[in-house]
């Protein structure tokens, strides 16, 4: 029962990789920016995805690329509120 169910497992991870063909990289992309965003646990299906479809090396530089790229977006959001913030603390008399 127990090679049964890995037998079709692999199977199936490999029908979904071939599934995804260009989409995946794309996922990959979106997944890796998101990650810092929302901190989901998106890290290791996405890491596992890029080793999956693109290799070792040029998947974890696809990864960390992306994540970077989130990492600067989420600066950019949090300093945006910061400031949102300070305008609305220094207008308020107490």
């Amino acid at each position: 029962m127990e090679v049964l169910l890995s037998l079709d497992l692999s199977l199936f991870v490999d029908e979904v990789i071939l599934f995804l063909g260009n989409y995946g990289f794309v996922i990959v992309i979106l997944f890796g920016i998101a990650h810092p965003i929302l901190e989901n646990p998106l890290a290791l299906f996405n890491l596992t995805l890029a080793i999956a479809l693109l290799g070792t090396a040029v998947g974890y530089i696809v990864v960390f690329v992306s994540n970077l790229i989130g990492i600067l977006i989420l600066y950019y959001l949090v300093m945006k509120v910061k400031n949102h913030k300070n305008k609305i603390f220094l207008k308020k008399n107490v």
